[in-house]
């Protein structure tokens, strides 16, 4: 298992918009369900910092992940440029793997 970590500055005014998207029921984890190997998406906010977001995209493996961006590259790319509005930055922390 892998568990995909992303941190997000978002637009003060688009917290709402954000966590709708990024959450697990919005436009993203809908795009991976349809995958093989996804497992969830858990969204943190920061409790001293109102716009500061994690995601935690949790796949059976890196394998699985791949799978998805090369079928559904395009789709990705899209909700992509969508959401980009709604952050002041974004940035993929890392892949993990829990130890044993």
């Amino acid at each position: 298992m892998i568990e995909v970590v992303w941190e997000f500055i978002v637009k003060s005014e688009r917290v709402d918009e954000f966590v709708d998207a990024y959450g697990p029921v919005g436009a993203w984890s809908a795009l991976f369900s349809e995958f093989e190997g996804y497992r969830g998406t858990r969204l943190y906010s920061d409790v001293d910092r109102p716009n500061r977001f994690l995601t935690i995209d949790v796949w059976d493996s890196a394998a699985a992940r791949e799978r998805m961006f090369e079928l559904a590259g395009e789709r990705y790319a899209r909700l992509d440029r969508e959401f980009e509005g709604l952050t002041e930055s974004e940035r993929e922390i890392g892949a993990f793997e829990p130890q044993k």
